[in-house]
């Protein structure tokens, strides 16, 4: 039911797509003029579209895997579509579309009240924690496994002994974490190598 879901906020998306694309081209020619007019509902779409991408192949990654990878990707998936129901409702006709379009049945209200309740949440939580956060393999390569390793022995020794106090003193994060985060290199993550960052050059 999430992937049918799922699908059908897609389907949405790409009425509004062709929509935009009707508003914007010319001749088969895209009027770039005409693009300013619709920045905030291309904005919308392309994100629905990357989250609801990123939710199907997180669905399909699931499938494969233990309870705790489907329990991970079916609650993905209902912040995706909670998102990008309220994303997109907003201003529906901005996207060719009416507020009936986004009538999608008691499916979707069911699957997200079951998948975001605080009880539901709860119990993810709480068996996530009794299983230390191993969630089982996520189909990373060597390298991004090691990576992974590190930050989360890093996040067992240094954060979350001070995390719960940070958090109800409304503290400053201290320089201990800032330093080490700064030693794992994490404020290059978006810094190509070549500069002397962690992303990798194309």
């Amino acid at each position: 039911m999430t992937i049918t879901l799922l699908k059908q906020c897609e389907d949405l998306i790409n009425r509004g797509l062709s929509y935009i694309k009707t508003e914007t081209t010319a001749n088969q020619k895209v009027v770039t003029a005409r693009l300013d007019d619709h920045q905030q509902a291309i904005y919308d779409l392309a994100v629905s579209y990357a989250e609801i991408r990123s939710a199907l192949n997180l669905q399909e990654f699931a499938e494969g895997s233990g309870d705790e990878e489907k329990k991970l990707a079916d609650l993905f998936s209902a912040e995706v579509i909670c998102a990008t129901l309220a994303r997109l409702i907003r201003a529906p006709g901005d996207i060719g579309l009416s507020a009936s379009d986004f009538d999608l049945g008691t499916d979707v209200s069911d699957f997200l009240s079951e998948q975001l309740s605080k009880d539901s949440l709860s119990q993810l939580g709480k068996s996530l924690a009794t299983s230390a956060g191993d969630i089982g393999q996520r189909g990373l390569e060597e390298e991004k496994q090691l990576m992974a390793d590190t930050f989360r022995q890093f996040a067992n020794e240094v954060v979350e002994p001070l995390a719960e106090r940070i958090h109800r003193s409304d503290l400053m994060i201290p320089d201990q974490i800032l330093e080490g985060l700064k030693e794992l290199g994490c404020f290059g993550l978006s810094v190509p190598e070549r500069f002397g960052g962690l992303l990798p050059d194309e």
